[in-house]
């Protein structure tokens, strides 16, 4: 079976499985008619795909449906399919048939489908042939399949002098084929890739990446050049070393700049998989090592972006800085949410077209998994960007826009904004990277002119970005900060002191916060128990005619403590006589404080003698009386005051 994986961009793309003898097919069937309208996406298939190719025509996906009514991973039934998605109906490629791969030429007027049909053996036994299939893209007639002959094929590419095939022999070796042309590949070697790089006059450079087996049965994933006289050049070997282990997951290349991608990956001894990027070219040999499981590489049609798919998301890598997503660095990337990537293939539009299953089923119990092509460009961009002055002061710019309303294939959540603010006077502009359609920059230089600008990402692709221009303008004379004056605690008053001054005929409003929440706006601030373990501050804004206004804030004050109830010494009035009766009176004590009595008589308290008022009884004859006074609010310290002693209570 061909294991799914990602192709170039370009029609020369790296395919697993043609059949060069299946290219000599004769007449076409037709066997439907495609639509040229352009479809939808994302499109759900009605098959498992196992391939999808992208021409500057349109795309193609290629699967099967199957029936495994014993669960014994055999199908007992299983027919094979193709379909230009979006624009025609799937077509039987007939019973028994199972593809494994797909390409599509160079002009994009066909495709050659590679894969297995069921052939009668001797007697009741049946076995999986190689066959091949031709289909004309126009009006996806179908010729096949038809047989492929000692040769069990693995991957093509086309190049500029026609088609390329890696095979392996059915009595044994290995090699690369074009028609007029049969390369050997030295023994042992297990070709699995190709790509081809444009050579001069019209000629090729073929890539092979391949496994390399020992004697002793170990795997190394390599690659190799066929120059076009049919030279093998010497094997580069794949990951950080020449460890025997592991073997090549995918490849594209980049022919823009004549370098290979490879994605490689070993078993190691004391842990998961190790997967890795290899970037291989005349004078380029890099290694680069990937924190996660990746299936496939495609690369832009301009060299400048690699991709990597892996699980359900899609990541895009600068190609000229790769070693910077070493470690915790992550490249941008769209997660489609499916269940997971399966084949992608760039356009060369640069349009990159993704297979994903999603479950539809809303019962957990129930697995119910349909199979989409999405297809990923950018996004639109912003619309109605305003770059305007804050409502506070003009040295700071809010930038406002409309969103974007095409996500570029992408679900929503995926979509945010480039925001850059450039000083035109010079420096490093400031870029943000954010969610919302609203940014407020702050700390501007008056007088300055800037340049704004917000594009629409995706994470793979960004739109073009739109422009708005924005001028500092002068602003009010004033402070160059204020302070808080005054006590942090409840019950004390705060006011502001200024360092410098505003200009004459200034208007200030105030504005005073404790965590972030507005609780006044006069000039000064009485803490009460509201504020109580809150840090507070404070804004000045002033304004005048003709200028820009000019907001000044204080730093925040350590959070407010309990306040300090202010209380004076207690009185006590009467006749110190058994019989008679003697009154506290308490006075002095902040407004709203609850007060407790306590009496005593030479200092130790009379058993429920808790009043303002208290009736001396003989156990207090020949003792002197005094009594506590014990204040409580809400967001105060405690206090107590003890009034003087009476003289000795007579009898």
């Amino acid at each position: 079976m061909h294991a799914p994986r990602a192709t170039a961009p370009r029609s020369r793309r790296v395919v697993a499985g043609l059949a060069a003898t299946a290219v000599v097919s004769a007449g076409l069937a037709c066997m439907g008619t495609a639509n040229a309208a352009e479809p939808d996406f994302p499109q759900t298939l009605a098959f498992t795909p196992v391939d999808v190719e992208a021409s500057a025509g349109g795309v193609y996906a290629t699967g099967y449906v199957g029936v495994d009514t014993n669960e014994d991973y055999v199908w007992d039934e299983v027919t094979g399919y193709v379909q230009a998605v979006g624009t025609g109906e799937r077509i039987s490629l007939g019973e028994g048939t199972q593809p494994s791969a797909m390409d599509v030429s160079s002009d994009g007027d066909y495709l050659v489908i590679i894969g297995t049909q069921k052939q009668q053996g001797e007697g009741d036994e049946t076995y999986d042939a190689p066959v091949a299939w031709f289909v004309g893209t126009e009006n996806m007639n179908v010729t096949g399949p038809s047989l492929v002959e000692g040769k069990n094929p693995y991957a093509v590419a086309f190049g500029s002098a026609g088609y390329y095939v890696a095979y392996t022999g059915w009595n044994g070796g290995a090699g690369v084929y074009s028609p007029g042309r049969d390369v050997a590949l030295p023994e042992g070697v297990q070709p699995s890739h190709l790509a081809t790089l444009p050579g001069a006059g019209g000629t090729d450079e073929v890539v092979v990446g391949a496994t390399d087996f020992s004697d002793e049965g170990e795997a190394l994933g390599t690659l190799r050049t066929i120059s076009s006289d049919g030279t093998v050049g010497d094997r580069r070997i794949l990951g950080p070393d020449d460890d025997l282990r592991g073997g090549i997951v995918s490849m594209d290349v980049d022919e823009v700049n004549r370098l290979t991608y490879a994605v490689s990956v070993r078993d190691m001894e004391d842990g998961p998989q190790e997967y890795g990027l290899n970037v291989i070219g005349p004078d380029t040999d890099e290694y680069v090592p990937l924190p996660d499981p990746v299936s496939g590489v495609s690369v832009s049609p301009d060299g400048e972006t690699v991709f990597l798919s892996g699980g359900g998301s899609i990541g895009a890598y600068d190609a000229d800085a790769l070693d910077s997503y070493v470690g915790d660095s992550s490249p941008p990337y769209a997660y489609l949410g499916g269940d997971g990537i399966g084949q992608m293939d760039v356009a060369p539009t640069g349009r990159l077209y993704v297979t994903a299953e999603h479950e539809v089923s809303e019962d957990p119990e129930v697995s119910q998994v349909v199979s989409k092509v999405h297809a990923i460009e950018a996004p639109s961009a912003p619309t109605n960007l305003r770059a305007v002055a804050s409502e506070a002061t003009s040295s700071s710019l809010v930038a406002r826009w409309t969103a974007a309303t095409d996500t570029g294939g992408v679900p929503a959540d995926n979509v945010h904004y480039r925001v850059t603010l450039q000083d035109n006077a010079g420096g490093q502009p400031v870029v943000k990277e954010v969610y919302d359609t609203e940014y407020q920059f702050d700390d501007l230089t008056e007088g300055h002119n800037y340049t704004l600008t917000v594009a629409t990402t995706n994470g793979l692709f960004t739109s073009t970005p739109v422009e708005a221009g924005y001028t500092v303008a002068p602003s009010v004379a004033h402070p160059s900060a204020i302070n808080i004056r005054g006590r942090v605690a409840v019950g004390s008053t705060l006011s502001l002191a200024n360092t410098g001054s505003w200009a004459p005929g200034t208007a200030l409003t105030y504005a005073w916060y404790a965590d972030d929440r507005v609780v006044s706006t006069a000039p000064t601030l009485r803490l009460t128990k509201a504020h109580l373990g809150r840090s507070v501050f404070a804004m000045v804004r002033g304004t005048k005619e003709g200028l820009a206004p000019a907001v000044v804030y204080t730093d925040p004050t350590p959070s407010v403590a309990l306040g300090t109830l202010a209380a004076r010494v207690p009185t006590v009035t009467g006749k110190a006589k058994v019989g008679k009766v003697l009154t506290a009176k308490a006075a002095g004590w902040t407004a709203g404080t609850r007060l407790t009595y306590q009496w005593l008589a030479n200092g130790k308290a009379i058993k429920g003698a808790k009043a303002a008022r208290l009736k001396l009884k003989g156990a207090q004859a020949g003792k002197k009386i005094t009594v506590k006074v014990t204040g409580t609010q809400a967001g105060y310290r405690t206090a107590s005051k003890t009034s003087k002693a009476t003289a000795k209570v007579k009898r």
